[in-house]
């Protein structure tokens, strides 16, 4: 059985990160687990409103070199950017227990995702989340190797944090391959 690659409940939570969720109870079961948690409000819960463990599980990012900032950082280094990622990151992996492995691909730009899509449709379980050029995406799209966002459970698309115009109009026949929303 071959695998997409998904972008995963965590990326979108670190999307949305300093932004208001506006859930007031959630009940969530754990993928691993039967348990189901009811969470009041965000404060106790994450962004998200939902208390969830990873297990110390690796997020694996594939990304390009030149992109891949916006995904992870090592250190604070007193660069804006770098310091939001790098503290974003921070709380995600302690809220929800799991770390970030950044991994670059260095394909050629305009073949980027041949790698990639060979990877995914091989069967092979290399990556969990892919960061590219939202109108760069199709070619993955096409070839069958992303999940539909609207499947996976806990994405808010009204949530300020994703750009709802792009969204929708990527949105086809109840299909969205690839979103967009604040870094």
């Amino acid at each position: 059985m071959r695998k997409f690659i998904c972008f995963m409940i965590i990326a979108a939570t670190a999307t949305t990160i300093g932004c208001d969720y506006d859930s007031a109870s959630v009940p969530i079961s754990g993928k691993e687990s039967n348990t189901v948690v009811q969470v009041e409000n965000d404060s106790e819960a994450g962004v998200l409103g939902l208390e969830m463990d990873f297990e110390g599980r690796i997020l694996r990012v594939v990304t390009s070199d030149e992109y891949a900032y916006q995904i992870y950082s090592e250190e604070l280094t007193g660069e804006v950017t770098n310091d939001a990622v790098y503290n974003r990151n921070l709380k995600l992996c302690d809220r929800y227990n799991f770390k970030i492995e950044s991994l670059i691909n260095n394909a050629n730009k305009f073949d980027w995702y041949t790698p990639i899509i060979n990877t995914v449709l091989s069967g092979e379980d290399a990556y969990d989340l892919v960061g590219h050029y939202a109108y760069d995406a199709c070619k993955a799209i096409v070839q069958g190797a992303y999940k539909n966002w609207l499947d996976i459970p806990y994405i808010d698309l009204e949530n300020r944090c994703w750009n709802k115009i792009i969204n929708d109009s990527a949105t086809i026949n109840n299909k969205l391959y690839a979103i967009t929303g604040s870094l």
